[in-house]
């Protein structure tokens, strides 16, 4: 049974061959160019979303994992400017 890592690699080298053509074909993966990739021309396609060989929509894991990653940088920004304000004013 082929995994999410292993579908999402066959959809990106369908999109380094439909938009590369022999280009692609001929360079080893990955694809030499991923702006190839990302310039892409036809957002119908059903594998668009899913071309730069990410998952668009992430698990309940990987949500939540995100969100508490997000939470943790907001909060040691918040600590680190006002240290940095702190650090300004004292050296004046």
């Amino acid at each position: 049974m082929a995994t999410k890592t292993d579908l999402l690699r066959l959809i990106r080298q369908n999109c380094a061959e439909c938009m590369g053509g022999t280009r692609a074909i001929e360079n080893e993966w990955p694809v030499k160019n991923p702006a190839d990739i990302a310039n892409c021309t036809a957002p119908e396609c059903p594998f668009y979303p899913f071309r730069m060989g990410k998952d668009t929509r992430p698990t309940e894991n990987q949500r939540i994992a995100g969100e508490r990653l997000r939470e943790y940088w907001r909060n040691r920004q918040a600590i680190g400017g006002e240290t940095a304000q702190k650090s300004k004013i004292m050296t004046g």
